[in-house]
């Protein structure tokens, strides 16, 4: 009980010097279903918009996963992928992976009606950004393809 006691004492006492620490929400307003990459010293994320008039990927950077700068889109105008449906050009829940030397961002878009993922890939994390102009994965039979994740294993 003494040594319970003295060890109890001495934790106590050693959270003396500790300071608090305020952590700032790092989510943006009006992005949802962020993916995030870590290269180098600097975090990048892209995310949908939820804006569907524009839906063009935006990628931001942070040094600390708090403070957010807008860098640039995956897509623009004339580089938005050409198989994704006329009547629906809403892009969900981009992730972007580092794989064989490229950026690559795959994302959920409407073809025909139905979810299908898309990829788009670049030399560096905020491109510029080419897609490969088809789907990647089409399911007639999925009303969504939550979550575009990549997992690599090892050899």
């Amino acid at each position: 009980m003494l040594i319970t006691l003295t060890f109890l004492l001495v934790f106590i006492n050693s959270l003396s010097h500790v300071t608090s620490y305020k952590f700032n929400n790092p989510v943006l307003q009006k992005l949802e279903e962020p993916g995030v990459i870590k290269v180098k010293n600097t975090y990048y994320m892209v995310s949908s918009e939820d804006d569907t008039t524009r839906n063009r990927i935006p990628i931001y950077s942070s040094p600390d996963l708090e403070t957010w700068k807008f860098e640039t889109y995956v897509f623009t105008g004339k580089t938005y992928p050409t198989w994704v449906s006329s009547n629906s050009r809403k892009l969900f829940f981009p992730k972007i992976h580092y794989v064989n030397g490229l950026y690559n961002v795959y994302y959920e878009g409407n073809y025909g009606g139905y979810y299908s993922i898309g990829v788009a890939s670049a030399l560096t994390p905020t491109g510029p950004y080419k897609d490969i102009g088809h789907m990647q994965l089409y399911d007639p039979t999925a009303t969504h393809l939550i979550y575009p994740t990549v997992t690599f294993s090892g050899k």
